[in-house]
């Protein structure tokens, strides 16, 4: 069996891994190239958990009942929904207090698509992503379980959990 012997000559670079110390600055580069790498990796989750420290929204789905201010916080939402006449905050309060008297999430979820409510999530970063599906209860059980709804968004990290205040809606006796 032979064995190919593939060489690298750089036009541009002082390295030529035919020669020994050329095999040796390929692979150095390599290396720093993977430390450069690994230390990005490690930082980025550092970024996010001071970030997350501050107050802010760090990313993924916004709970439902809640906006980002300029500072990027989670602050209730004012925002219409005209099926049912109320801001996503009352909806959410809605929710809790239907629940609280013995409403199921299937029955919320029924109601729901009866009133034709959408069922859209929305990022921090402003996108809007339309489901087109209809109310589910573990989709309505889910943010119903959220800590956000009490006071407290909890971000897990490598490092633990990390515990920040959100307000909570205005005027939700249930959250």
């Amino acid at each position: 069996m032979h064995l190919l012997s593939i060489t690298i000559r750089s036009a541009t670079e002082p390295f030529d891994t035919s020669t020994p110390i050329g095999t040796f600055l390929f692979q150095l580069l390599g290396s720093l190239a993977e430390l450069d790498k690994a230390t990005i990796i490690e930082r980025m989750p550092l970024g996010r958990d001071r970030v997350a420290r501050n107050g802010k929204w760090t990313g993924g789905v916004v709970p439902l009942g809640y906006d980002l201010d300029a500072e990027g916080c989670l602050v209730p939402s004012t925002r219409r929904i005209e099926e049912v006449d109320m801001t996503e905050v009352e909806l959410v309060c809605d929710l809790f207090q239907r629940i609280a008297n013995g409403g199921t999430a299937s029955a919320e979820c029924y109601r729901l698509n009866a009133l034709g409510v959408p069922t859209s999530k929305r990022y921090g970063n402003g996108k809007v992503v339309d489901i087109r599906a209809a109310w589910q209860p573990g989709r309505l059980s889910k943010p119903l379980k959220n800590t956000v709804y009490v006071g407290v968004h909890n971000l897990k990290s490598r490092r633990g959990i990390i515990a920040r205040a959100v307000p909570s809606p205005r005027g939700c006796t249930q959250c």
